[in-house]
């Protein structure tokens, strides 16, 4: 075959070996002058080794330039990367420090790269400065607005607020990221704040219960987001301000009418022919005089005390010498005082240096020694004496007439008020002199008051204090100050009950996870919100003789009521759940007992209620001046209290169970003054009784309030603690009273 094809190769068992052979045949030569053929053999065996070494060969080559191009790929992804790193750094640097425009990279691969990113670090800048500018403006406005604002999601979280919103809730931590249940828990307001969550704004009048009360405007506006901004604006000085123009302008038109009035009738009669007689002419044309001057005189104070409340009165306070400037004051009213048959007797230290306006300390003493002459009866004396009381020189204007009942004190000095109108008004008053004295005074850095004559003839005492000259320049030594502040705080920091348990009992209490108790303690809020208003409602009714918030008062009992009973089904159905942590388990049982304590307390506030329209038909009694301080001591235990519940504070807790025993002191001094009230007064009686009533719920209300302390405490340290007041007096109030009904003759009232 190779001789005709020139080439063959044929595999076959070789006859000379007998192994499978490989032959191959090269012809030598042309095919016309061939020489022969050139054959060769092979083993099959040595064939098969020689081509499975090439493959070797071949796989390790194959294996190691693999791992080179890797090696160099790594490094040079590598080169490129740290290069690309290090120019993104001082991109990014350059941005923060608003240079843009810095050359990166250009002289590499990367530059076309390196100039796309610039150029969006460049309008990334522009807008990062927008939004900047932006936020410091919506700051600015947020910041310089009087009004509170804040922004609540959909899950009740503040989102945003400026300073007036944490002035007005009384917290001065950031208020972000906190429900908004737990800074603010007026009903009201959260029934806005739901109805805005429909998508329309609503905005109301509300009243935010204290101490101190307050009135609020609150707008609450959703957004497409979902987010509500709750706008509340404080309009409580605007309402006082409304009330005292509306005052005002009533007892002006009431003191100009008597005089324009007797003035047109005299010149009425005048002109109808009076004139004829000289006598009866005479006696008009006096009254005309008189009523005149008596207009010029109130319309003289009127703009005499405009000009002091306004400020546009100029105060010239120096140092000078008290008694003179007395004594100047009382020597235009002499005559006076002769006329009525008076005498002034004058105890005046003559060294007494004070620091005041002389003009000013001059029209005081006349306007208060001017209203002592016109409230005594002739053949009686008049004492102006002074004294130093510490910082102040103490001066006392006291007469020997009919003297300020107790319970009108604290309105002497008010607008064109009169103890007696009639007497007063016969004098010639104007009832605007104490009004100007009182705001004169204060201008000069002291202070006024009445009481009664030290002399025993149950007239009144007029005082006020001047700040003495060589006090008004001492200031208190900043560091001793806060010393004494730093050692204060860290007595309460370490204080603890005496009935409390040890410290280490208070460790390793977490507080409750809120998965299973969030719709708990946001329902239990609302609930606290209610009673608390109710309670300020009801007080308010007892203070004002308000029925419409007594009214008010006992419609939300009602609410309250059936919020008890979904509470009470809420806790049961969460106690069901075998889910609970240990300390999820206590929160829930306790916030069970504080819905029970809450209702209770709204209990009591509708029997104060009741009682308040009860007292509506029956005549005051001076004890019930008193009242409002009790009710602000409780009303103050229970908003510290849920206070207390909502920041998990168990220190705040534990000074509500101190100030238990405070308001145990006032209802035993209450109930025994009383008692010596209705004991004096047999006609009094039935009012004292339910005056009895008012302290005695309120003195609950105040017991209540201490076991929500005990509950939260509980919850936040994990131990039970159980206050036992020091009070131990109800016992022997409850004696005297039937004793003292007894001895005169009334043990069978109702």
């Amino acid at each position: 075959a190779a001789l005709s094809n020139g080439s063959a190769t044929i595999r076959r068992v070789s006859d000379l070996t007998s192994e499978d052979t490989v032959f191959a045949a090269v012809r030598l030569g042309t095919a016309q002058q061939s020489r022969g053929a050139l054959r060769l053999g092979l083993k099959s065996s040595q064939i098969g080794a020689a081509i499975g070494d090439l493959w070797t060969v071949l796989l390790v080559a194959g294996l190691l330039g693999l791992l080179a191009a890797t090696l160099l790929t790594f490094l040079a992804s590598d080169l490129y990367s740290r290069t690309f790193r290090s120019a993104v750094a001082r991109l990014r640097s350059d941005v923060i420090e608003g240079q843009v425009q810095s050359k990166l990279l250009q002289d590499t691969d990367l530059g076309p790269l390196a100039e796309s990113v610039q150029s969006l670090a460049s309008e990334l800048r522009q807008s990062w400065l927008h939004l900047e500018r932006q936020h410091e403006r919506l700051e600015a406005v947020l910041e310089g607005m009087d009004d509170a604002v804040i922004a609540v999601d959909v899950h009740g979280v503040i989102l945003l607020h400026n300073s007036a919103a944490r002035r007005l809730v009384g917290i001065e931590s950031d208020l972000l990221g906190r429900k908004f249940i737990e800074v603010m828990r007026a009903p009201r307001l959260h029934e806005l704040l739901a109805r805005a969550s429909g998508g329309r704004a609503h905005s109301d009048n509300l009243e935010l219960p204290g101490p101190p009360y307050r009135s609020i405007l609150a707008r609450c506006t959703p957004t497409r987001e979902g987010v509500v901004v709750v706008v509340i604006q404080d309009t409580t000085r605007m309402r006082e301000l409304e009330k005292m123009r509306r005052d005002f302008v009533a007892n002006v038109s009431h003191e100009l009418r008597t005089p324009i009035s007797v003035i047109r009738a005299n010149a009425e009669t005048l002109a109808d022919g009076a004139m004829e007689d000289p006598e009866f002419a005479q006696s008009f044309l006096d009254g005309v005089i008189r009523n005149a001057d008596r207009m010029t005189r109130l319309i003289s104070d009127l703009l005499d005390l405009a000009r002091v409340e306004s400020g546009r009165l100029k105060m010239e306070q120096r140092r000078l010498v008290l008694a003179p400037v007395v004594l100047a004051g009382i020597d235009t009213l002499r005559q006076t005082a002769r006329n009525d048959e008076l005498t002034l007797e004058i105890e005046m230290a003559p060294d007494f240096e004070v620091y005041g306006d002389p003009k000013a300390i001059e029209q005081v003493v006349v306007n208060l020694v001017h209203n002592a002459i016109k409230h005594s009866a002739p053949q009686s004396t008049i004492a102006v004496i002074s004294r130093a009381e510490g910082e102040f020189v103490w001066i006392a204007v006291q007469d020997q007439g009919m003297g300020v009942p107790e319970e009108l004190r604290t309105r002497v000095f008010e607008r064109f008020f009169r103890v007696d109108k009639g007497r007063a008004r016969a004098e010639g008053g104007t009832g605007l002199g104490l009004a100007i004295a009182r705001h004169l005074v204060r201008a000069m850095g002291g202070d006024i008051g009445v009481g009664e004559s030290t002399d025993g003839s149950g007239g009144a005492q007029f005082w006020f204090t001047l700040p003495r000259f060589q006090s008004v320049f001492v200031t208190s030594d900043d560091e001793q100050d806060a010393v004494r502040l730093e050692d204060e705080m860290t007595r309460l920091r370490q204080w603890r009950p005496a009935n409390a348990l040890p410290d280490d009992v208070y460790e390793g209490h977490e507080q409750p996870q809120v998965e299973h108790t969030q719709e708990l303690r946001r329902r239990l809020l609302l609930m606290a919100g209610k009673v608390e208003e109710m309670i300020a409602h009801a007080v308010q009714a007892v203070e004002r003789r308000d029925m419409n918030l007594a009214k008010a008062t006992i419609v939300a009992d009602r609410r309250v009521n059936r919020d008890e009973i979904e509470m009470d089904e809420l806790c049961l159905r969460l106690l069901r759940e075998s889910s609970l942590s240990p300390q999820e388990f206590r929160f829930v049982t306790r916030a069970s007992k504080m819905v029970t304590d809450l209702e209770r307390i709204a209990d009591l506030a509708v029997n104060i209620s009741e009682r308040a329209a009860l007292l509506n038909a029956l005549p005051t009694l001076r004890h019930a001046e008193d009242i409002p301080g009790i009710a602000a001591l409780v009303q103050v235990m229970v908003r510290d209290v849920i206070d207390a519940f909502v920041n998990q504070d168990g220190l705040q807790a534990q000074r509500v169970i101190v100030s238990d025993d405070q308001v145990d002191k006032l209802y035993h001094s209450l109930s025994r003054q009383l008692v010596s009230h209705m004991s004096e007064h047999p006609d009094l009686v039935e009012a004292g009784m339910h005056l009895q009533a008012v302290v005695k719920f309120l003195e609950r209300i105040g017991d209540h309030a201490t076991n929500l302390a005990e509950q939260v405490i509980f919850m936040v340290e994990g131990h039970e603690i159980r206050h036992v007041g020091k009070m131990s007096g109800a016992s022997e109030v409850q004696r005297a009273l039937p004793e003292s009904l007894e001895s005169k003759g009334l043990k069978d009232l109702p």
